[in-house]
């Protein structure tokens, strides 16, 4: 079963986000484990907080660096889609999930210094694959986008960041939406959000198109595997 995991070396780039809100619109249709490896279980304890989640998803804490490949590999035989949200990349448990991920994919926002650590990110994800003798794919995800009002610095950023030939980032990005906090503060996933203020339809529209290109990346990831 497919294997995601969401890695990042700085805080504060949506990466639990986006890992949750995959996770959760996976759950609506299919079986889902996130581990939880993160050295601030946010998924863990908003997994065991009251509140309405899909009955698909469940959401499991890493014990450490010396269990998670294990604890993936026992995932992938329980569940259709197992989502791993690491800690800072620069660590041993990060480089072991790794090695067992089909997909890598790293949150980044417009800033200047927010692309810089993606490509660090990027960068340690080549030196596994090299480790392994094995390509291991790995995609950008721009987070916390705004739909109208982007400034100057934060289209540039994005252009030169898409412009660059050895990275690949993700057509689709994750908007910033009042929604998204509202699943984090209601212990629910988006899709089960009963208040539809806070653009709460247009943020399931940007996730399931998210997810659709994720998809499609494993699709494609797949394919050449077996050619």
């Amino acid at each position: 079963m497919p294997v995601i995991s969401f890695a990042s070396v700085k805080g504060g780039v949506g990466k639990s986000t986006l890992t949750l809100l995959v996770g959760g619109y996976l759950a609506e249709k299919s079986s889902v484990i996130i581990l939880d490896a993160d050295q601030q279980p946010r998924i863990l304890d908003w997994y065991e907080a009251d509140g309405d989640k899909p009955d698909g998803l469940s959401v499991r804490r890493s014990t450490g660096e010396s269990e998670i490949q294990d604890e993936i590999e026992q995932a992938a035989t329980e569940a259709a889609f197992v989502l791993v949200d690491l800690e800072g990349v620069a660590s041993r448990m990060a480089t072991f999930a790794m090695t067992e991920s089909d997909l890598v994919v790293i949150p980044a926002q417009e800033r200047y210094l927010d692309i810089q650590d993606a490509m660090k990110t990027i960068a340690e994800v080549g030196r596994v694959s090299r480790q392994l003798r094995r390509e291991i794919p790995a995609v950008v995800c721009l987070t916390r986008t705004r739909e109208v009002g982007r400034g100057t610095d934060a289209r540039e950023n994005a252009e030169e960041l898409r412009g660059n030939n050895a990275v690949k980032v993700m057509d689709c990005e994750l908007l910033e939406r009042d929604a998204v906090g509202a699943v984090w503060s209601h212990a629910t996933s988006l899709g089960r959000l009963t208040d539809p203020r806070g653009g709460r339809d247009r943020a399931q529209e940007n996730v399931a198109a998210l997810v659709a290109e994720l998809t499609e990346i494993l699709r494609q990831g797949r394919a050449g595997e077996v050619a």
